[in-house]
């Protein structure tokens, strides 16, 4: 029986197996403590039988084995991702009553998009469908680790279907008004983010690339910054090439002499919150003078650098090699032709 600690405000549960009694406490709800009760008549009653099941690995157990294993393996934002949604889903499966992961069925799949569905977020509403799949992502992942680890005999749910999220059809991209526009803004602010928007606009690179570029990565006398495998997101070198106005950038940041090209408050890198904050101060200056600012984000740059190489003539294989793209379907996305150039497309055929 789960009784409550006033002393430390903590719940304690309390079981009698096999006239054995049996404590454990520290458990920060009564549910928990009844969960953790449960768990032990199971385990009882399983041995009185004489049943041995082929995997007793509990959801929470999955859960930290995969978070040890990624924090060797896989980047720090991602593996922040990955603890994130385990969070949601460990809250998930202790409402459901859901202990071990042979319990898991798909069932609970469509109990949890409900679920998600019905709660706030941060933002004061429901997650868009995006992050719901990033979720049932996140736990297809964890599963099919967990088998071929050998931690599991078996995926419980091996076919785990994503929501349809519906796409816009032309994503968004500055034309070269629009470009003019927000450059003159940011020339008008005394800060860094003048050279940051400069740079992003004519080499494509991710905001988090920015911020962790080090004077080591320029090569200046060939015009390129070479991205190491580790900074890059498809942990592939990249070499990016420089033009005259990006050069004069980079010369003057390298000559600070600091290890990375920018800097935040002391030794510290800047932050990509900060840098899309005053992006966003940017944005709110140029929808003061008409532009249309609707969908614009930091990351619009690279689409934006990605789209007009294209409508200049330059080779979608050759751009992919520069923004780091592997597959074709990535870069279609960033693919937004403006009219004038698709319906260019006729005159040049040769007859």
């Amino acid at each position: 029986m789960a009784y409550r600690d006033r002393r430390n405000d903590r719940w304690t549960a309390r079981i009698s197996l096999g006239g054995k009694r049996i404590s454990q406490g520290g458990f920060t709800s009564r549910k928990n403590a009844e969960l953790w009760e449960a768990e032990q008549r199971l385990k009882h009653e399983r041995g009185l039988l004489g049943i041995r099941e082929q995997s007793d690995a509990t959801v929470e157990e999955i859960f930290r084995a995969y978070l040890a294993w990624a924090g060797q393996n896989k980047r720090p934002r991602s593996v922040d991702s990955d603890r994130t949604s385990f969070a949601t889903w460990g809250k998930f499966f202790r409402q459901a009553a859901v202990i071990f992961v042979r319990q898991v069925t798909a069932r609970h799949l469509t109990e949890f998009v409900a679920w998600r569905t019905s709660r706030n977020t941060h933002y004061k509403r429901p997650p868009g469908k995006r992050a719901i799949n990033k979720d049932l992502v996140i736990l297809r992942a964890c599963l099919a680790w967990a088998v071929r680890s050998g931690l599991l005999p078996e995926n419980p749910i091996p076919q785990l279907p994503l929501l349809r999220e519906d796409r816009p059809g032309v994503p968004r991209y500055l034309s070269q008004q629009e470009i003019a526009l927000i450059e003159r803004i940011a020339a008008e602010i005394n800060s860094p983010i003048r050279d940051h928007i400069a740079v992003l606009l004519r080499t494509g690179l991710r905001a988090g690339e920015l911020l962790t570029l080090e004077v080591s990565d320029l090569d200046l006398d060939r015009n390129q910054i070479v991205l190491s495998p580790a900074k890059t997101k498809g942990r592939r070198q990249r070499v990016i090439p420089v033009a005259a106005p990006v050069k004069a950038i980079l010369v003057k940041a390298a000559a600070s002499g600091k290890y990375l090209l920018w800097k935040g408050e002391g030794e510290l890198r800047c932050a990509v919150g900060n840098l899309n904050s005053r992006f966003g101060t940017i944005l709110k200056a140029a929808a003061r003078e008409g532009m249309d600012v609707v969908g614009v984000s930091i990351h619009t740059l690279r689409k934006t650098y990605i789209s007009h190489l294209v409508m200049a003539g330059v080779d979608p294989v050759k751009v992919m090699a520069i923004v780091g793209h592997q597959d074709w379907s990535t870069i279609r996305r960033y693919l937004s032709l403006s009219e004038k150039y698709v319906s260019s497309a006729a005159e040049k055929l040769p007859y």
